[in-house]
């Protein structure tokens, strides 16, 4: 299992180890078996889902502060930041919450900390034909803190105040200046800490 760090608003970019004006930190989570965490936190009275880091006090975690994607990934939000291959433990006790368990022993997840890139943003159309325009979602990467996107010169998402994009995607109307000339190309999706922001990669091919 392991982790990777990206600095996040609460509501749900790219990078690690910059803190948010919010004082919170989101952390991609992959792992195994992480269904049944949902399954846990489904239940009425589940008790607590205890997190266990070295450089941090335990910490019990709730709906908005650990959230199931898949049966391999999460998001999981902090007020602390964690350090790169720091060792992680989620635990649960399912007899303090009443229900069965295996003898009194709680249920626990080992997760860590690896260096490496942040995320990888993924268009849900990788191609695009030659003249053509249509909405693309990237996900892969938390977009929260993602306020305008421009590709080359010319704004493609305008500012407004407000973030564009959310912890898991990113709605982006391609137009014709992109797709107006074959090959690969890039936008850029642009955060108040211009380190942060991230490339948003799409191809253009012949119809």
């Amino acid at each position: 299992s392991s982790i990777e760090p990206f600095p996040a608003t609460k509501e749900e970019s790219q990078g690690k180890g910059s803190q948010p004006k919010d004082g919170t930190f989101t952390y991609s989570v992959t792992g195994e078996d992480l269904h049944i965490v949902k399954l846990v936190m489904s239940k009425p009275q589940y008790g607590s889902l205890i997190l266990y880091a070295s450089s941090a006090t335990p910490t019990a975690l709730g709906q908005n502060t650990f959230t199931v994607l898949s049966d391999t990934s999460a998001l999981l939000t902090l007020s602390s930041k964690l350090s790169d291959g720091q060792p992680i433990k989620l635990e649960w006790s399912p007899e303090l919450a009443g229900y069965p368990g295996p003898g009194g022993m709680p249920i626990t997840w080992d997760l860590k900390l690896p260096a490496g890139p942040s995320c990888a943003p993924t268009p849900d159309q990788p191609f695009l034909e030659k003249g053509d325009s249509r909405t693309v979602t990237f996900t892969g990467c938390d977009f929260s803190a993602v306020t305008s996107v421009t590709f080359e010169s010319a704004t493609i998402v305008p500012a407004s105040g407000k973030p564009v994009g959310t912890k898991t995607g990113l709605k982006v109307p391609i137009p014709l200046s992109v797709t107006q000339t074959l090959g690969h190309k890039e936008l850029t999706g642009h955060t108040a800490d211009a380190s942060k922001s991230i490339t948003l990669p799409i191809d253009v091919v012949r119809p």
